[in-house]
């Protein structure tokens, strides 16, 4: 990732205070769409000692035919007033700047954090929202999100090899009907692996089972 590279340490400092400044609670696994909750993927997750930036999943509401969100959208409404566009006149509660994809029922936004110490810096941060509930997708998801990269690509690579495809956030079966994926444990049920934990997650792991399916 170009762009500057921080200590891990100082990251999860940066994630707490956002998180008590905006209000964000943990994910939880009966997390319904319209809550202000977040979980951290990515590098951190992994416990990488640096990253560039900082990586949640979130749950989204039910939208309705026009893509429009059915009830609250807490996350959306808290993010909105601290993060918009740059040409908007600052107000007292600004912490960044809404890049990309912040609206209602947003699927995936990105933002820039501003830092002030312990020096100015731009702070990217990327949320990706998730269907809730036993039919949704959380666990996809997280382990696309939670990568690395390298990762994600050899799991849907395993994944059509298996006979599936991922589309629109969710595998699909042979027939082309959506397979409901709420948890990282039914996402690697699916792919045939064993759980790995984030540090240990590398795509020879996958890959060697591919290999291993062909003898």
């Amino acid at each position: 990732m170009n762009g500057p590279r921080f200590d891990a340490d100082y990251l999860r400092k940066v994630d707490n205070h956002l998180r008590g400044t905006l209000g964000l609670r943990e994910l939880t696994p009966d997390a319904e769409g319209g809550a202000a909750m977040v979980a951290t993927v990515g590098s951190l997750r992994r416990g990488l000692p640096v990253a560039g930036d900082l990586d949640y999943i979130a749950p989204r509401p039910a939208l309705d035919a026009q893509g429009r969100p059915m009830e609250a959208d807490a996350l959306y409404a808290v993010l909105s007033e601290h993060f918009y566009p740059a040409e908007e006149p600052a107000r007292d509660t600004r912490l960044g700047t809404a890049v990309k994809g912040l609206k209602p029922g947003f699927g995936m936004c990105n933002l820039l954090l501003e830092l002030k110490s312990p020096k100015p810096a731009l702070l990217p941060i990327q949320i990706h929202r998730f269907w809730p509930g036993p039919q949704g997708n959380r666990g996809w998801i997280e382990l696309i999100r939670t990568g690395p990269a390298e990762f994600g690509k050899a799991a849907m690579f395993r994944l059509q090899n298996r006979g599936l495809k991922s589309r629109e956030g969710f595998p699909h079966d042979r027939r082309g009907v959506r397979i409901a994926v709420p948890s990282e444990a039914v996402a690697f049920d699916l792919l045939g692996l064993p759980y790995l934990e984030p540090a240990h997650r590398h795509e020879d792991r996958v890959y060697s089972a591919n290999r291993e399916d062909r003898r």
